[in-house]
């Protein structure tokens, strides 16, 4: 999300910039290309897990733009000899994640479930903090001293919970 509000600033600069030198046409499809990026996921991540019909359609149509301007951008700069806009295996998961929306939303289903319950960006934090801990124990029996003090936190957060005290 930070390289994409970077890079519509950098396009900015570069399509104000007479002497830039920028293709107009390949700056106005960056430009749509990042604004439906930002919508998309906006969207995911102001909704629950589930989104309503509307909110499914409207990320629908902003997920397409995205997908088709990021494949068209990947085309233009491979024929121009650019490594950039590369098309990698999550951009292939996206159109995935799309059609499975399309079809939901075909078959008249009212909640669909938000593409953002697959998304694993917030097991970094436990990553992080798992390692961390592992750097605490001898590390002959760091494995298992790990999973114990994991556990017995879980433990503590859930009676904490369980007693009417939300974490």
């Amino acid at each position: 999300m930070l390289i994409l509000r970077w890079l519509v600033i950098q396009r900015a600069g570069f399509e104000n910039d007479a002497q830039s030198g920028a293709d107009p046409c390949y700056m106005r499809l960056m430009r749509e290309t990042t604004k439906a990026a930002l919508a998309c996921f906006e969207l995911m991540n102001s909704h629950g897990l589930f989104l309503y019909k509307t909110c499914a359609m409207t990320l629908y149509a902003d997920w397409t733009r995205y997908i088709n301007g990021f494949s068209l951008l990947a085309n233009k700069c491979l024929n121009d000899q650019y490594n950039l806009w590369a098309i990698k295996p999550k951009q292939h998961l996206l159109k995935h994640e799309a059609l499975e929306i399309h079809e939901l939303l075909e078959d008249g289903h009212e909640f669909i479930l938000n593409p953002n319950a697959h998304n694993c960006e917030q097991n970094e934090d436990f990553i992080g903090r798992v390692c961390r801990l592992s750097r605490r124990f001898d590390s002959r029996h760091v494995c298992k001293r790990v999973i114990q003090a994991t556990l017995l936190k879980a433990s503590l957060i859930h009676r904490r919970c369980r007693r009417g005290h939300l974490i």
